[in-house]
């Protein structure tokens, strides 16, 4: 993992304890960063993700303005691009499974679990999710973009506009770009 990596997650949480709980233990993470938003019903929750990018979701479902999967369901239609990692109370396996099914990217039991776990669930829901990403339609445009800041870069340096230094400059920065896109 790139040691600058940031991270955004929104808990979809009506319960003030467990969010304490999760907002500390992101922050203490020193690699990735995380920033941590917080919305208490899905109402909350779908305002903010049409506004503020994020990388993933932590969602409970038992909110004051949802139960059960009607939550997860309106979260996807909010935002089908998202990796939702449902949080459920003890034996809540068979709606766990479901909601997999249904798309969540996986699931947590609240009270089962540390935070280690918590951790590598959610660092695998997102790297499987940048996965999935390179092959979306957004990767193409973004390959592009980079093909053409090396391809000028090269062409102002061949017509003496910008020296070596500075062109090679320009092909190093396109090639952190697109290791950040694919993550290798």
């Amino acid at each position: 993992m790139p040691p600058d990596a940031h991270w955004s997650i929104l808990i979809v949480e009506d319960d003030a304890s467990v969010v304490k709980f999760m907002q500390r233990a992101f922050e203490s993470v020193q690699n990735p960063k995380f920033d941590v938003v917080h919305a208490g019903s899905i109402k909350a929750a779908t305002d903010l993700l049409k506004e503020w990018k994020h990388d993933l979701v932590l969602l409970d479902l038992g909110l004051p303005d949802s139960t059960g999967l009607n939550g997860l369901e309106r979260l996807l239609k909010a935002a089908p691009e998202s990796p939702i990692v449902i949080m459920t109370g003890a034996g809540d396996d068979q709606i766990a499974a479901k909601a997999v099914e249904l798309g969540a990217e996986d699931f947590l039991q609240k009270g089962q679990v540390d935070f280690k776990r918590i951790f590598r669930t959610v660092l695998f829901a997102i790297q499987r999710q940048r996965k999935r990403s390179t092959g979306s339609a957004n990767v193409p445009e973004s390959l592009k973009q980079i093909v053409n800041i090396v391809g000028t870069a090269i062409s102002l340096h061949e017509k003496g506009v910008l020296s070596a230094d500075d062109a090679l400059t320009a092909v190093k920065n396109a090639h952190k770009q697109l290791k950040s896109m694919t993550g290798v």
